[in-house]
């Protein structure tokens, strides 16, 4: 409906699909090659709080999705997803691999 996004700010005029973090809002953040960083508000037609889900709502064209890779990599490689604003670095993803302590548990 309204072409492919060339910069950041035309996110504003295309439908958006947000994962439900808490920390980051409605807010998406980009990095060009030169180190300045563009904020853009979006108004996400979906929030989810499941990956898997946000990028199936993309692929059945419900709009542009931020996921990372590891969540879009076979649908980018199958050609049902492609990139945008390649120019571009989003924010860093922290990913915490944590467990349950077995510490105080008796052993078996």
């Amino acid at each position: 409906q309204h072409g492919t996004p060339s910069s950041p700010g035309e996110l504003a005029h295309h439908a958006t699909l947000s994962f439900s973090y808490l920390w980051a809002g409605d807010e998406w953040t980009f990095t060009d090659a030169r180190g300045a960083v563009t904020r853009v508000r979006v108004d996400p037609a979906i929030h989810a709080s499941n990956g898997d889900l946000l990028r199936d709502l993309a692929i059945a064209g419900c709009g542009i999705v931020m996921q990372p890779e590891f969540i879009v990599a076979q649908e980018l490689a199958r050609g049902r997803l492609v990139p945008l604003l390649a120019d571009y670095r989003t924010m860093d993803l922290h990913l915490h691999a944590v467990y349950l302590s077995r510490r105080h548990l008796p052993g078996k």
